[in-house]
C-alpha cells in the first residue's frame, strides 16, 4: 500500500510544469500568509532573553564606530560571529533610522523567516510536485515554534536561510557542473560560518550523504569531487581571509593557527579565534556545557513542527518503508533529515535548536505523508479499511486540538485582564469552536484534503489573532522605557551593575561601559559587596535586582527607581476553577531597582 502510494506521488513530478498559473497562486498565498505571520506587530514586545545581546552589541558597535570588535557593556564578546550584528546595523542604515528599535533588531531574523518557506516550496516542488511544496511551506509557516523563533533576534534563522540557499544552488543548478555555482556555494557557506559558526558547513555533510546513500558511491565521480573540493577550498579561504581582515595581522594569526594545529595549544591564537574553537570545535567533542540527553534530538522535531508533528511518526515510517521502491533516488529529504539527526546526536554538546537545519526536511516528509493519505482517501485502488481508520483518527486528533486551543484562548482572555486585555481573544476562541465543528463534520465524512485545508486556515487564523493581540500583552513598561528613565535619572553619572541577572544584556543604557560587579562569577556574597564598596564612591548609582537588595545592608543608599520592565511572571492557581494570577514572589525577586549610594563602611 505505502509503496504504491509513494510511487504514485513520484509519478506526478511532471505535473509541476503543466499549471504555471497555480504556481503563481501558490507564491501569492505564501507571500500573503508570510507577511501576516512574521511581519505583523514585530516591534511591540520588549526584547527578551538573548535578544538583548544582539541589540546591545549592534548598538555599542555603532556608538564606538567599531564594526570589527563586538562588545557588551564595553567588554569584548567574541562568543558569536559578527555578521549577524552587521545585518542589524545594515537594516538601520538602509531605512535611515536615528536609533535602533525592537523591530529593527528583529528584522533580519523576520526577513529570513519570511523567505525560508519559499525555498522549501521550491525544493519540494523540484523533487516532488507543487502541491507537496505548498503544503511543506505552509507547515513551516504555521508551526508554533518556527513562528516563535522566526520573530526574535538571533542568528539561527539567518543561518537556516543560507543553509537552504546553499542546498538550493546545489540541487537545482550545480547538477549541470557549472564551476561558478560551486564557488558561489562555497562563498555562501563561508558567510554562514561568520553568522552562526563552523556549523555553517553542514551543507557539505548533506551533499555527501545524499550522493553516497541516495545516488550510490559511483556518483562520487572525479568531476564531482573536484567541484566539491573547489567549493570547500573557497569556503575555507574566504572564511580565513575574513578573519585575517578582521584581526588585521596575517603573520601572527597564521603562526597562531599553525602552532595550535601542531601543539594543540591555543595560547598563541588571537582571542576571536580562541572563542571560535571554544564555541564550535569543542562542542563536537569534549564539551563541558549543554550536556543534555540524546533524547533531546528525538523530541526537538516534534516541538519545532507542532501541531503538524502529529504526522511525523507516520511520515518517518512511510519514508523508511518506501525508500527502496521510490524510482527517483535523488529525493534527498529523508537522508537530509537523518544525516543531521545522527551528526548532532554524536556531538558532545546538545541543544534543541542545533537541529534546526533538519526541520525543513522533516516538514517535506510530513507533507509527503499527508498527500499520501489524501491520495489514499481519493483513490479506490489503494483504499482500505486501515487507511480509512487512519484518516478518521487523524481528523479526530486535529479536531480535538482545535477545540483545546479554542478553550485555552477563551480561558486566557478572561483570566489575566490586567496583563492581557485584548479584544481579539474571546471572539477568536468562539470562532475556533466554530472551525472545530466544521472540522468534525469533514472528519466524519473522511475527506482528508478538506480536513487539512480547514486545519491550516485555523492555524493561520490563530497566529494572526496572537499577532493582533501583541500590543496588549505584558506590562506597559519595557526595557527601553526603563533604561530611558534610568538614563534620565543618572544624567551621565557613573552607574554600576551589581549582580543583576544578565546584567551585561541590559539593552539601551547610555554611555557604556558600566562596571559589572562581581567581576568574578564565583565570588561569594561577602566578596561581591566588598568589590562594590571598593569600586564605588558616594554619589554613584547602583542597578540591581530586588532579590539582591538584602546584601547591601552595610551600605547607606536611597531608592531612585523600582520597576519591573519585563512582562509579569504568571502562574496558574487551582481553587474552585483554574485562574492565571501574577507570580508575585518571582516578580518581587526579578524587579529592577536603581539606588544612589550615600556612603558605605564595609
Amino acid at each position: 500500500m505505502i509503496s504504491l502510494g509513494l510511487q504514485k506521488i513520484m509519478q506526478n513530478v511532471k505535473l509541476k510544469y503543466i499549471c504555471p498559473d497555480n504556481r503563481s497562486r501558490d507564491l501569492v498565498i505564501l507571500l500573503i500568509v508570510g507577511v501576516m505571520v512574521y511581519f505583523m506587530n514585530i516591534g511591540f514586545l520588549p526584547l527578551s532573553h538573548s535578544e538583548g545581546r544582539w541589540g546591545e552589541i549592534a548598538r555599542e558597535m555603532e556608538l564606538a564606530d567599531n564594526w570589527i570588535t563586538p562588545t557588551i557593556n564595553g567588554e569584548i564578546y567574541w562568543d558569536k560571529p559578527i555578521l549577524s550584528y552587521w545585518a542589524i546595523l545594515g537594516i538601520k542604515r538602509i531605512i535611515g533610522s536615528q536609533q535602533l528599535s525592537e523591530w529593527i533588531i528583529r528584522f533580519p531574523t523576520v526577513l529570513a523567516s519570511f523567505l525560508i518557506p519559499f525555498l522549501i516550496y521550491s525544493l519540494a516542488s523540484f523533487f516532488l510536485d507543487r502541491k507537496i511544496g505548498l503544503t511543506s511551506a505552509m507547515i513551516t509557516l504555521t508551526s508554533f515554534q518556527m513562528y516563535q523563533i522566526g520573530r526574535v533576534a538571533s542568528s539561527d534563522m539567518l543561518s537556516l536561510l543560507l543553509f537552504l540557499i546553499t542546498l538550493w544552488i546545489y540541487f537545482k543548478i550545480t547538477q549541470k557542473n557549472h564551476g561558478f555555482w560551486w564557488l558561489l556555494l562555497g562563498f555562501i557557506i563561508c558567510i554562514n560560518c561568520h553568522i552562526k559558526g563552523l556549523i555553517g558547513g553542514l551543507p557539505f555533510l548533506v551533499i555527501l550523504c545524499h550522493r553516497g546513500f541516495s545516488m550510490g558511491l559511483k556518483s562520487l565521480s572525479w568531476r564531482f569531487l573536484f567541484h566539491f573540493s573547489s567549493a570547500a577550498a573557497m569556503a575555507g579561504a574566504t572564511y580565513l581571509g575574513l578573519w585575517f581582515w578582521i584581526l588585521g595581522d596575517i603573520i601572527n594569526t597564521t603562526n597562531g593557527i599553525y602552532n595550535h594545529l601542531v601543539t594543540g595549544s591555543d595560547n598563541g591564537l588571537p582571542l576571536p579565534l580562541r572563542m571560535v574553537i571554544q564555541e564550535n570545535l569543542n562542542r563536537v567533542a569534549g564539551s563541558t556545557d549543554h550536556k543534555n540527553s540524546l533524547l533531546i534530538y528525538f523530541v526537538a522535531p516534534f516541538t519545532f513542527l507542532f501541531p503538524w508533528s502529529i504526522f511525523l511518526p507516520g511520515a518517518l515510517i512511510t519514508w523508511w518503508q518506501g525508500r527502496k521502491v521510490i524510482k527517483d533516488k535523488r529525493v534527498p529529504f529523508g537522508i537530509w533529515f537523518f544525516s543531521l539527526l545522527i551528526f548532532f546526536s554524536l556531538m558532545s554538546s546538545r541543544r534543541e535548536y542545533y537541529l534546526l537545519p533538519a526541520i525543513p526536511a522533516a516538514a517535506v516528509l510530513i507533507a509527503m505523508h499527508i498527500h499520501l493519505l489524501i491520495r489514499c482517501d481519493e483513490t479506490m485502488e489503494i483504499y482500505g479499511n486501515s487507511r480509512k481508520r487512519g484518516v478518521f483518527i487523524y481528523g479526530l486528533l486535529l479536531t480535538c486540538l482545535v477545540f483545546i486551543l479554542g478553550a485555552l484562548i477563551i480561558f486566557v482572555s478572561g483570566s489575566v485582564s490586567e496583563r492581557l486585555n485584548s479584544p481579539y481573544l474571546y471572539p477568536s476562541g468562539v470562532v475556533a469552536f466554530v472551525i472545530g465543528g466544521a472540522l468534525l463534520v469533514v472528519a466524519i465524512k473522511k475527506r482528508f484534503s478538506a480536513i487539512i485545508n480547514v486545519f491550516t486556515v485555523f492555524l493561520i487564523f490563530l497566529i494572526i489573532t496572537v499577532n493582533l493581540s501583541l500590543p496588549h500583552i505584558g506590562n506597559n513598561s519595557t526595557f527601553r522605557e526603563f533604561t530611558k528613565t534610568v538614563n534620565e535619572k543618572t544624567a551621565n553619572k557613573r552607574v554600576v551593575l551589581f549582580m543583576v541577572g544578565n546584567a551585561k544584556l541590559i539593552y539601551g543604557l547610555e554611555h557604556p561601559p558600566y562596571p559589572c560587579i562581581p567581576s568574578d562569577v564565583n565570588a561569594s556574597q561577602e566578596e561581591s559587596v566588598r568589590q562594590l564598596a571598593n569600586q564605588t564612591v558616594p554619589g554613584d548609582f547602583v542597578l540591581l535586582e530586588k532579590r539582591n537588595l538584602s546584601l547591601l545592608s552595610s551600605l547607606n543608599y536611597e531608592l531612585i527607581l523600582e520597576e519591573q520592565p519585563n512582562p509579569s511572571y504568571v502562574k496558574v492557581e487551582w481553587k474552585n476553577w483554574p485562574e492565571i494570577v501574577p507570580n508575585t514572589k518571582r516578580i518581587k525577586r526579578k524587579t529592577l531597582m536603581l539606588l544612589r549610594i550615600l556612603n558605605h563602611d564595609v
